[in-house]
């Protein structure tokens, strides 16, 4: 590869110019690891501080994701989403329709557990009662791009322990068998965390990569609380507009 060595533009520059031109037009596709440090190096017969350099900002930019032991990969497209839906999992669907991507999900855990004091009293229950505690990975273009994690009464929604909660819409789900409809989300939260060892294999990510954590309540259209929503998203595959 011939860079423009007279040109103005940074060698690193060109270099993150022409990577990204390969990732838009499809030459490196979606979650497809990219070459080496090394290869790249002799590829564009630069150096390999250049090389990572470039490879730093595209990794700044959200194009790229660095995986610990093995690679840089592409990311898929980012999937912007409006702080008024952040707890509606058919946001999550529509946007990733926008966005020209399929959604999906795959179940990780349901299971049935005592409600801490705190979530209670967010969902405006009894101390002590029993919630349903439903952990989900969604995925775009079968890229995991969220972990959410959802506590609601369990006797308010004990029907969804029995329901096929794999590529299913939660509030189509929760009208359907239980007679709720999820209306609006509210006294949303958003904070930086690191990802612990389970969030990163769940969603391919470094441990300690940097997730988007949102937090907040779904609420039915009497705007009483129905569901505790905790979300954990890498940084590189979510946009926020405020």
């Amino acid at each position: 590869m011939k860079l423009q060595t007279g040109s103005l533009t940074p060698l690193y520059r060109q270099v993150m110019d022409d990577i990204k031109h390969e990732i838009l037009t499809g030459g490196y596709k979606a979650n497809e690891r990219i070459p080496s440090e090394p290869a790249l190096s002799e590829i564009y017969s630069v150096s390999r501080i250049t090389i990572r350099r470039a490879v730093e900002e595209l990794v700044g930019e959200g194009y790229l994701t660095k995986r610990q032991g093995k690679g840089t990969f592409v990311n898929s497209a980012r999937v912007e989403r409006k702080t008024l839906a952040l707890t509606d999992a058919q946001s999550f669907i529509a946007r990733c329709d926008e966005s020209g991507l399929t959604a999906g999900s795959r179940l990780v855990e349901l299971s049935a557990v005592r409600g801490s004091e705190s979530d209670c009293r967010a969902l405006g229950i009894a101390p002590g009662q029993e919630l349903l505690h439903i952990r989900r990975t969604l995925m775009a273009d079968s890229a995991a791009v969220m972990v959410e994690s959802l506590l609601m009464p369990l006797g308010r929604f004990a029907r969804l322990s029995e329901a096929q909660l794999d590529n299913a819409s939660l509030p189509q789900l929760c009208e359907k068998l239980c007679g709720v409809r999820l209306a609006h989300g509210k006294q949303r939260t958003i904070e930086v965390v690191p990802a612990s060892f389970e969030q990163a294999e769940l969603l391919a990510v470094s441990v300690g990569e940097p997730l988007f954590l949102v937090t907040g309540l779904v609420c039915d259209e009497n705007d009483t609380p129905q569901m505790l929503a905790h979300m954990h998203i890498p940084t590189a595959f979510c946009a926020f507009a405020v």
